[in-house]
């Protein structure tokens, strides 16, 4: 029996084509950043944390648009592995800081390494991957204004 397909709704959706292309690259991450005992939601957080010194959990979330119910596991296996830890903040005790361990701190050029070489064979600088990442940017910001 031979199958014949028609152009279905999938062929023609956008939402579709970035959700297939999405689980493919952090799929190549999560492989990519496997040995450092990371994901690519956790290297988020600790490329916030490398960025900035002592950022509170509620920064991390809204530079990741990740709410506190994704973030605080997020946090605590990464303190558990010893790469950050959460401390109360002086000035205000409602203020959760996270901070960097020394073995969080070692991390960064190892993996920003990895990442940039990833990152060449996925998506090379090109005025191509540039004007798509910025349509990208463009709709979520269209999709978190309406």
């Amino acid at each position: 029996m031979q199958w014949s397909f028609k152009v279905s709704l999938l062929d023609k959706d956008l939402a579709f084509a970035i959700y297939v292309a999405s689980r493919s690259l952090i799929r190549s991450y999560n492989h990519a950043l496997a040995p450092f005992g990371l994901t690519h939601t956790q290297f988020l957080v600790m490329t916030v944390r490398w960025k900035e010194d002592l950022v509170p959990i509620k920064i991390i979330g809204s530079r990741l648009l990740l709410d506190s119910g994704t973030l605080s596991p997020l946090l605590k296996r990464l303190e558990k592995i010893g790469y950050l830890s959460r401390q109360r903040s002086r000035n205000d005790e409602r203020t959760v800081i996270v901070c960097l361990t020394s073995m969080g701190k070692s991390l960064e050029d190892d993996v920003k390494r990895v990442v940039d070489q990833l990152t060449e064979r996925t998506a090379p600088a090109s005025d191509q991957t540039l004007e798509l990442k910025q349509a990208l940017e463009d709709i979520n910001r269209q999709l978190r204004s309406s």
